[in-house]
């Protein structure tokens, strides 16, 4: 023992330095493959270099919207969790039809607004 304690290995002598990660904004989570393979699930051939930025941006907005209207129906319910019925009645609400196994029993009150709009299709 060198009678230093528990101060560590002194100022001097450093340990490796990890690998630190770097910090990011999370919509770059969505990565090149799986904008392509949702490309691809409709029949688009090839992709420009140029796009996959731009379709991260009108996603995240996309997404801003579909959480805060979320949100919102969760908290009048006097919830802390947000549902996949929040997120339903919001896509109603915006009269943008979900293809989703939960969303496809809708109730009979909100069918006639359904035939009432002409919803845009998104299919997951």
């Amino acid at each position: 023992m060198s009678g230093r304690g528990k101060g560590g290995k002194g100022l001097r002598k450093q340990g490796a330095k990890c690998h630190r990660n770097v910090l990011r904004d999370s919509i770059h989570g969505i990565t090149k493959p799986t904008i392509c393979n949702l490309a691809r699930r409709r029949q688009v051939k090839r992709i420009s270099g140029l796009i996959y930025e731009e379709i991260r941006g009108v996603l995240k907005v996309f997404l801003v919207n579909v959480i805060q209207d979320a949100v919102t129906y969760t908290e009048h319910a006097k919830r802390k969790t947000i549902t996949t019925m929040d997120v339903g009645y919001q896509s109603i609400n915006q009269s943008i039809f979900i293809l989703y196994s939960a969303f496809h029993s809708v109730p009979p009150s909100q069918s006639a607004l359904q035939d009432a709009v002409t919803p845009k299709s998104i299919i997951l």
